[in-house]
């Protein structure tokens, strides 16, 4: 198998297991934290397709991500260049939470976007060490981001996908306990 069509299997498998963790759930469930400084399901899901959006569209491609072009944080009353990284708990606190369809509609939007970008790439674009900058808000993810190639790019994207999905798979785990005691 070529890197290209592992990837993206890894991405379809990722959005299929995403759906079947969020699916069905209510605002409170999407919203409800385990303690003061834990992120809910509905912020994971909303950090992840951001992270997304930003590698693909600002890093990878050089172009304006998906949130802006398509006025989703005018939307969602959401700052234009946060994507949720370094929340401190008093501004995780206000997150205005979306209904579950907006989200997922925004996340389709941008994964729709990456699949068009990988699906032109050639073995050598993988190689490609791109000059955007991921996350301006962050001086460590910048510093982090810096020789990234597209391929490790990729690579970091579905490591960090499936540890978020963990977290979402475990927070439900915590509200099923809660609601059968």
């Amino acid at each position: 198998m070529e890197l290209k069509g592992f990837i993206e299997q890894a991405l379809d498998a990722l959005q299929k297991r995403y759906c079947r963790a969020i699916g069905g759930l209510t605002a409170e469930e999407l919203a409800w934290q385990a303690g003061p400084n834990a992120n809910p399901i509905g912020f994971i899901f909303w950090h992840i397709t951001r992270v997304e959006d930003r590698l693909v569209l600002v890093f990878a491609r050089g172009q304006t991500d998906v949130w802006v072009r398509d006025g989703w944080y005018e939307r969602w009353g959401i700052p234009a260049d946060t994507t949720g990284l370094e929340y401190p708990p008093e501004r995780l606190a206000s997150f205005p939470f979306p209904a579950l369809s907006e989200m997922k509609a925004y996340s389709e939007t941008v994964r729709h976007e990456t699949l068009t970008y990988l699906g032109n790439l050639k073995a050598a674009d993988f190689e490609v060490r791109p000059s955007g900058t991921p996350y301006p808000e962050s001086k460590t993810a910048v510093a982090f981001f810096q020789n990234y190639t597209v391929g490790q790019m990729f690579c970091q994207f579905i490591g960090e996908a499936n540890q978020h999905l963990g977290q979402v798979n475990y927070i439900r785990g915590l509200q099923k306990d809660l609601k059968s005691s």
